[in-house]
């Protein structure tokens, strides 16, 4: 009786993963229509589908990255932060 129960138990389980999967599978009809679909956002986008970032700047002291943006200028010389602004340049 045991290994019958385990028996139906595994069968229902089978079925619902066989169910599962084939419910996930696209057929070729979908697959072609889902490609379009991208091709055409793809072709809609263009160019400007490109994260725009903003300038960056190296730091004229510790040489590491920052936003134009927030620069702290010494004539010609970059920098990321009052600490190194007045360390100054390397």
């Amino acid at each position: 009786m045991r290994y019958f129960l385990l028996a139906i138990i595994a069968l229902a389980f089978l079925v619902m993963w066989f169910q599962r999967r084939q419910a996930t599978k696209l057929n070729n009809e979908e697959r072609e229509e889902l490609e379009r679909f991208r091709r055409n956002e793809r072709k809609r986008a263009g160019k400007h589908a490109l994260p725009q970032g903003e300038p960056m700047l190296c730091c004229a002291h510790c040489q590491t990255y920052f936003p134009k943006a927030q620069a702290l200028w010494h004539g010609d010389d970059a920098f990321c932060s009052q600490r190194c602004r007045e360390k100054g340049a390397r």
